[in-house]
């Protein structure tokens, strides 16, 4: 039996569906449009805040690094043309972007804020701003058609520091340094009883000492850095060879001193060679940790201030626990950078221990090649930092 096909429906259509694409087609073009350059911007933006970091770290790398017998306006201009490589080859809207020296501010960081400097001694910051370069307008793809907003300025703004320094050398003037470097012998002519000659440990470390301040000048001209001598508080029974560390096992030898006046760290180091009686029997490197962070807090609470300790020895002292000198450091906010200068493997683990317990560095020198190496590696340990 055949089907019945129904007749279709003679009712007229509205064309509604017409009429509703008719009002949402802006809509849908107007979020196209936001969508499509909302994200361009945001791109856009990103890149330019990347070439502003990118800039500021290389002008900072080399502003710190920079020889500074080459001149202080030298090391300006070469700090500020490394940043403007830096910028100009980052791409940012799909093009690289121009910018001049005078647009990479340097200056120092002061309640927390960028403020220009005109003094070399206080530059530790450079600034840059791509919002205030010229030939930043970005052009958008439909939101001059949309919006009438034919382009905008992609904001990247960067500010990289380096912290005013805050540094005490603590050395240990115990007698076993009239040692050699990696050695139980003396030098030809020394011994226990005898001040320090050269060739020691004390005599090679005062120049490894030099050279690490003349680093610390160049690189960071506002650094401060004083000198603490620690020993063992023990009393050797003839009072002819009795140290002044016997009575009281730590030194605060000078205050926190600008690097210029660094000669007076070393003219007290040398005055152990010839006042050797200074040397004490016995090596207590948590009252030499106490000592140096008594100088630390005497600090004038500089704004930007990275403070540490460089603590040098050549032996363990068996009846110290260096986790509480560790909870005295971390409570200060205060690294310890350590190195060992002699062959003794079993005070590898006290060192080694303060370094690690305060984020700093250790270093086992067995050589002066490796002293001279260590200082300067705790030179390099303070790297340039994000500020804004």
């Amino acid at each position: 039996m055949a089907k019945r096909i129904p007749k279709q429906s003679k009712r007229r259509r509205t064309g509604a569906i017409v009429v509703m694409v008719a009002i949402s087609l802006p809509l849908i073009v107007v979020m196209l449009a936001l969508m499509i350059d909302t994200n361009w911007m945001m791109l856009t933006t990103l890149e330019a805040q990347s070439a502003a970091d990118l800039s500021t770290l290389g002008t900072m790398d080399r502003h710190r690094t920079f020889n500074v017998d080459g001149g202080i306006s030298q090391r300006e201009t070469a700090a500020k043309e490394v940043g403007k490589i830096v910028f100009e080859a980052n791409s940012i809207g799909g093009r690289s972007r121009a910018i001049s020296s005078a647009d990479i501010l340097l200056g120092d960081i002061v309640g927390g804020d960028f403020q220009v400097s005109t003094n070399p001694v206080t530059v530790t910051a450079a600034h840059v701003d791509t919002s205030q370069l010229a030939g930043m307008d970005t052009p958008l793809f439909l939101a001059p058609t949309v919006f009438g907003v034919p382009s905008f300025v992609p904001r990247g703004a960067a500010t990289r520091a380096v912290p005013h320094l805050e540094i005490v050398l603590c050395m240990d003037a115990s007698r076993s340094m009239t040692l050699k470097l990696n050695s139980s012998k003396f030098p030809r002519g020394g011994g226990y009883q005898k001040p320090p000659l050269p060739g020691s440990r004390w005599m090679e470390i005062i120049d490894s000492v030099q050279g690490f301040l003349d680093v610390i000048e160049a690189r960071y001209p506002s650094a401060r850095v004083s000198l603490v001598t620690y020993g063992g508080g023990t009393t050797f029974p003839n009072p002819k060879y009795r140290s002044k560390l016997d009575e009281e096992p730590a030194r605060i030898e000078t205050s926190l001193l600008p690097t210029n006046e660094r000669d007076k760290i070393t003219a007290v180091m040398h005055s152990y060679a010839t006042d050797y009686i200074a040397l004490a029997y016995g090596t207590e490197p948590n009252e030499g940790i106490r000592a140096s962070l008594e100088v630390l807090a005497t600090s004038q609470n500089r704004d930007n201030v990275q403070q540490a300790i460089i603590l040098l020895g050549d032996g363990l002292s068996p009846k110290t626990d260096e986790n509480i000198a560790i909870d005295w450091a971390r409570d200060a906010g205060v690294s310890i950078h350590s190195v060992l200068v002699s062959n003794s493997s079993n005070a590898v683990s006290q060192l080694k221990a303060y370094a690690q317990g305060t984020g700093g560095v250790f270093i086992h020198a067995k050589a002066k090649k490796k002293v001279d190496a260590a200082f300067l590696s705790f030179a390099d340990a303070l790297k340039t930092r994000l500020v804004e």
